[in-house]
């Protein structure tokens, strides 16, 4: 029996996926040679092109084929001298190929190939040559486009329809405008669509317009609705009446199986687009009139995201309008009101409603809500402010509310009211009641309902709301409990008064089982903590029990880097230094990292004694301590004594070695999950910061093909805050194609970063004007569709700076219970995407490089559960 191994001195050797493609294209099996040929655009460029070259001269035609779709995707217009020579050839296969590369890698020179192409006695080629000049758009393009419409063949002639409304130019729509009354139904509705897709054209062009308003009036269903999405696209305000009309009449015939006839669904979606008055009236109008579903509402929607304070006007109109008898109405526009949210609001808006509730028109259960909406903020339209009377009728009818099912609504509404800054002190006068609390308790949910209304009345910013936190933090009840600590913790400011009651409650709710309870319970120590607090949390810490050390410790480092070291007992201070260092050399590495990271935060020359500190006695037991962490600690607070370059420089600890690296090496060099995506946010922070070099792009292009959403995600962003491009990857791609949304966000950053930068690869700005305008058509991630409405105006910009802002949120599952130790990852506004881990109760408090997102927290997401991009 021989070794299973190589022999001594012999080396293992993996080949890797260039030498694996080229090996297959080689000496592969047919089925193999496709394969590989598919797998070529996975490769970085300039390993691509060679074997792309070699897989075009293969004689298997679907080789040739995949080896021409790696090359689109991967712009190698290097190949063209390969497909060119095909042109020519007796297989009409290979002339096909041979358009569609010059349609995706050609420029305005490809125009007169393609053009001979179009007399190709094969209708396939001629086919393809049309759609091939409609991905050139380039005004040349437009003359040969106009014969291809009289092609013997219909798909051809659709083909060549379809791509003059990608062309630019008047020639352009000159032809399409005499064809749009063409006999052939196909033609016709194509030539209606391109029409339509001209938005780019000038808006002063009535010819458009004009076709399209006519067709609305065509035989065939096809050419109406083609013509009624073209009108919504155009975004044509003259058309606007002919919608509602039609809106109108649509809404009146009856249903088949309840569906919405098409016309109906296309009219009410291009009037959400149009910024008309007479497009939001029909909206209103067909709501209130019955129509119900998506339909509707998507088009509200859309006209709310472009013009919320005329929509909200239209709406108060139409409530003013009903009658006391059409309850219907009213309630269907009520509802729709709380399915906008968020809403501006208005005083007007708010009347309404109080007016509908006391006709008897309009429900308690949808009045509230709808109001909570509808309530002016202070900051709103200057003309729309007042809004006198509006708040105290919502808290008049909580006050009035009897039934669990009444309460439940007012507080929704007031929840909903103070999310938004429309609740005053006025309201709190009356929150304040006791006649409110004993409305509460009719019912065995008193205790959650009174939580609720110590929730709502934090949001106002009112000395009287920790006065009534501080008498209910100490009262049995969890949520009551909970709330009252939230509200002491949000608080600006606590009067003198009130303050040493506050720490006092903190320093109690620091065990409770409540891990929410606890979070407030920090933050109102970090933030008020004074030397009776930090003596008894040094004695919590001395003290035998089961208490949350690495939280305390950060509260000690919080609060003695807070106080004025002046007037700071000198004992106590030693005490708390002992305490601090103790933790850094800690063998429990989740308490030296919980200190060392609060450390990050604090005074430097505090920092830098400590940690040298804990090096010495790290170094003298010859164990302990977080390595990375205290490394990462040392070269943030310039800690240059021996003991930290001798701990620094250990090799029995390969997480120093690693330390010393930069984010980007580490990235690089460990490619399994979850650690890539966990380390991949390290790069973007270092990007962020200007701790990347310029020979650092070529690396982070190279990561862009990683298949983890997270790790593209924050690439590209990382790439985005260089100014830099790969010349292998064109974000649009990122944008256009399914992506996750941290990666579409990600390549919209990128594309805005790197637009007006003359001459350098990255956006071509052909392709993400179609991008964007698929965006703003079928994108469903609110967030993806603002940065793209945003980038098509030239307003999106990257957030400011913010070194170590704090994220200290707790994950939650659907049934609101804390996700203890598990891997998570948050997606913020801008797309940056965070993977860490939970801890033992559900908290997750990490340092950021810039500050959380403004409205709630950000985006929680299953790791395990994103697919892998492409």
């Amino acid at each position: 029996m021989g070794a299973l191994g190589p022999s001594r001195g012999a080396a293992l050797s993996f080949e890797g996926e260039p030498a694996r493609i080229a090996r297959l294209l080689d000496e592969g099996l047919e089925l193999e040679r496709v394969e590989a040929a598919s797998a070529l655009s996975s490769l970085p460029r300039a390993d691509a092109l060679p074997l792309v070259r070699r897989a075009l001269r293969d004689h298997e035609p679907e080789v040739r084929a995949r080896a021409v779709d790696a090359a689109s995707v991967l712009g190698l217009a290097e190949v063209l001298d390969v497909t060119r020579a095909w042109l020519d050839d007796d297989d009409p296969a290979l002339r096909e190929l041979a358009v569609r590369a010059e349609g995706e890698l050609g420029d305005g020179a490809s125009v007169q190939a393609l053009a001979r192409a179009l007399g190709d006695p094969r209708f396939s080629v001629r086919r393809e040559a049309a759609r091939a000049l409609g991905r050139l758009a380039v005004e040349a393009s437009a003359p040969p486009l106009g014969t291809a419409l009289d092609d013997p063949d219909a798909s051809v002639r659709v083909a060549a329809a379809r791509a003059l409304g990608r062309v630019p130019g008047d020639d352009a729509i000159r032809l399409l405008v005499a064809r749009s009354l063409d006999p052939a139904l196909d033609l016709r509705a194509e030539v209606i669509a391109s029409l339509g897709h001209r938005a780019a054209a000038p808006r002063g062009d009535d010819r458009v317009e004009a076709v399209l308003m006519a067709a609305l009036d065509d035989a065939a269903l096809e050419v109406r609705v083609e013509a009624i999405t073209a009108l919504g696209r155009v975004r044509s305000a003259r058309a606007a009446p002919l919608l509602a009309r039609l809106v109108e009449r649509e809404a009146a015939l009856p249903r088949r199986d309840g569906d919405d006839p098409p016309t109906l669904v296309a009219a009410l979606a291009a009037l959400g687009r149009i910024d008309s008055a007479s497009a939001r009236d029909a909206l209103v109008s067909g709501l209130a009139r019955g129509l119900r579903g998506e339909a509707v509402m998507g088009a509200l929607r859309a006209a709310h995201e472009r013009a919320p304070i005329e929509l909200e006007r239209a709406l108060a109109a139409r409530l003013e309008a009903a009658s006391s008898g059409d309850t219907e109405a009213v309630e269907a526009i009520a509802g729709a009101l709380v399915s906008l949210s968020p809403l501006v609001g208005s005083s007007a808006l708010a009347r309404a409603l109080l007016d509908a509730e006391r006709s008897g028109a309009l429900e308690a259960r949808l009045l509230l809500p709808a109001l909570g909406e509808a309530l002016p903020a202070p900051d709103g339209p200057r003309e729309e402010a007042s809004a006198a009377g509006t708040d105290e009728g919502l808290v008049r009818l909580l006050a009035a509310s009897a039934s669990p099912r009444d309460v439940a609504d007012a507080l929704e509404g007031l929840d909903r009211a103070a999310r938004r800054g429309a609740l005053g002190a006025r309201a709190l006068d009356v929150l304040l009641l006791p006649e409110v609390e004993r409305a509460a308790r009719g019912s065995d949910a008193a205790s959650d309902h009174r939580a609720e209304l110590v929730r709502v009345a934090a949001q106002i910013d009112d000395p009287r709301v920790v006065s009534l936190a501080l008498r209910l933090a100490e009262e049995p009840s969890d949520p009551l409990r909970r709330e009252a600590l939230g509200a002491i913790a949000r608080a600006r400011e606590i009067a003198p008064a009130a303050l040493e009651r506050a720490r006092r409650v903190a320093l109690t709710s620091l065990a409770a089982l409540d891990p929410a309870s606890r979070s407030a319970a920090r933050r109102i120590l970090r933030r008020h903590g004074d030397e009776a607090s930090l003596a008894a949390l040094i004695d919590a810490l001395d003290a035998p029990g089961s208490i949350d050390r690495p939280s305390v410790v950060e509260l000690v480092v919080a609060i003695v880097a807070r106080l004025d070291p002046a007037r700071l007992d000198p004992a106590l201070r030693a005490r708390a230094e002992e305490r601090i260092v103790s933790a850094l050399a800690s063998s429990d590495p989740r308490l030296s990292s919980s200190a060392s990271a609060a450390l990050i935060g604090a005074d430097g020359a505090l920092g830098r004694a400590l940690v040298a500190r804990a090096a010495e006695r790290v170094l003298a037991r010859g164990r302990g301590g977080d390595p990375l962490a205290l490394a990462r600690l040392a070269r943030a607070r310039g800690c240059s004594s021996a003991a930290c370059g001798a701990l620094a420089d250990r090799d029995d600890e390969a997480l120093w070695a690693s330390a010393a690296r930069s984010p980007l090496d580490e990235l690089e060099a460990e490619w399994r999950f979850p650690e890539a995506a966990q380390r991949s946010y390290a790069v973007l922070v270092a990007a962020r910061r200007g701790a990347l070099r310029a020979e650092d792009v070529a690396r982070l292009c190279a990561l862009t093909h990683r298949r983890e959403p997270a790790v593209r995600a924050n690439v590209g962003l990382a790439l985005a805050a260089l100014g830099a491009a790969c010349p292998d990857v064109d974000p649009v791609d990122w944008i256009a194609r399914s992506h996750a949304s941290g990666v579409k966000l990600a390549g919209l950053a990128w594309c805005a970063a790197l637009e007006g930068q003359a001459g350098r690869p990255g956006c071509d700005p052909r392709r993400l004007a179609r991008a964007l305008d698929r965006c703003l058509d079928v994108e469903a991630d609110r967030a993806v569709r603002a940065s793209c409405r945003a980038l098509a105006g030239h307003a999106l910009a990257a957030a400011p700076l913010e070194r170590d802002a704090l994220l200290d949120v707790i994950v939650l599952d659907d049934d609101a219970r804390p996700l203890r130790d598990r891997l998570v990852t948050a997606r913020f506004e801008d797309g940056a995407m965070l993977t860490t881990r939970t801890d033992g109760s559900g908290r997750i408090v990490l340092r950021l490089d810039r500050p959380p997102p403004a409205r709630g927290a950000p985006v929680i997401e299953d790791p395990y559960a994103m697919v892998l991009e492409r």
